[in-house]
């Protein structure tokens, strides 16, 4: 859907604004950009979540599964908890 170098920008740019999200809701003077932030980012998720339910592509595939794997042996219980959902 996007072109191959905006795909690698934005891989590297989405985990940067998660993180800003997290740590901006801590503090007063930065929680309403933060908080504006996370919720553009739910809607972009939402939003490429729909179109691919349009497009009939119900089976995707996922690689948050391949390091749940990763994450069980690492942190033992909560790891297997989680991954296996």
């Amino acid at each position: 859907m996007l072109p191959l170098a905006a795909r690698l920008r934005l891989s590297r740019a989405v985990p940067l604004l998660e993180a800003f999200v997290a740590g901006g809701l801590l503090l007063d003077a930065t929680r309403t950009a933060a908080g504006c932030v996370g919720i553009v980012l739910l809607l972009v998720y939402a939003g490429a979540i729909s179109v691919n339910l349009l497009r009939g592509r119900r089976e995707l595939a996922c690689a948050a599964a391949a390091r749940m794997t990763a994450v069980r042996s690492l942190h033992g219980w909560s790891g297997a908890i989680f991954s296996s959902r």
